[in-house]
């Protein structure tokens, strides 16, 4: 007659069931389910009543998720390269509701991930993508773009763009992590023109983006790479 003896040992990560059969004896290495930082679900887009928006998502609750303490969000402009970030602490409740500001009007794609209580993070979830119709005339994308050259560049780049109307702008181009690497205000005085040369001599090989804002109008955005 066979007979079995289990014996189970407990460890911080795995135990070791060791079972004894008259014919044979097995070992066999289990491991317990690793809690991860879970991202959130279920995203929505709630409302826009320009310049505010809502969105919404629900904490993932599952018994393998570590505990959340907050959520960072994410919203750009849908052909912009500059992230608007907030983030936000979590206490309880399953359903989150975040209202912020729209910078322009156009389509908008945004995101969100989970901070956990180890200051892990989920994988960003992408929500879906909504249209702000409501906004002021200069918060539009101008039809004329942006020019730049060389690209790819290595000591310096020349931007230039036809404005709508003369005035004040302000240039801003991020890496490909979103990270500005240079600001600059300009006030073109009564042309309604310009041209900026600007050295790139120094920065980090890779691709970089560049937003433009001509009197509160985002002209449409340009990129090149740095050799």
């Amino acid at each position: 007659m066979k007979s079995k003896l289990p014996v189970l040992i407990f460890g911080l990560l795995s135990f070791l069931v060791v079972t004894q059969n008259t014919n044979a004896k097995t070992l066999t290495l289990l491991a317990l389910p690793d809690s991860t930082c879970c991202a959130p679900d279920s995203l929505e887009f709630v409302s826009e009543n320009y310049p505010e928006f809502c969105v919404s998502w629900h904490v993932s609750t599952d018994s393998t998720c570590k505990a959340p303490i907050g959520f960072e969000v994410q919203w750009k402009l849908q052909f912009g390269f500059l992230w608007h970030t907030k983030t936000i602490s979590y206490s309880s409740g399953s359903t989150i509701l975040f209202c912020d500001t729209i910078a322009g009007c156009g389509t908008h794609q945004w995101r969100v991930r989970t901070i956990c209580y180890d200051s892990s993070y989920s994988d960003w979830v992408d929500g879906k993508k909504f249209n702000v119709t409501g906004c002021l005339p200069e918060d539009r994308i101008a039809s004329s773009g942006l020019t730049l050259s060389p690209n790819p560049a290595s000591t310096t780049i020349t931007l230039s763009a036809n404005l709508e109307s003369p005035g004040p702008l302000q240039i801003t181009i991020v890496d490909i992590s979103g990270k500005p690497v240079y600001t600059k205000n300009i006030n073109t005085g009564k042309l309604a023109y310009f041209r900026e040369n600007i050295s790139v001599t120094g920065w980090r090989k890779g691709m970089y983006f560049i937003n433009i804002k001509s009197n509160g109008v985002f002209i449409k955005p340009g990129k090149f790479i740095k050799e």
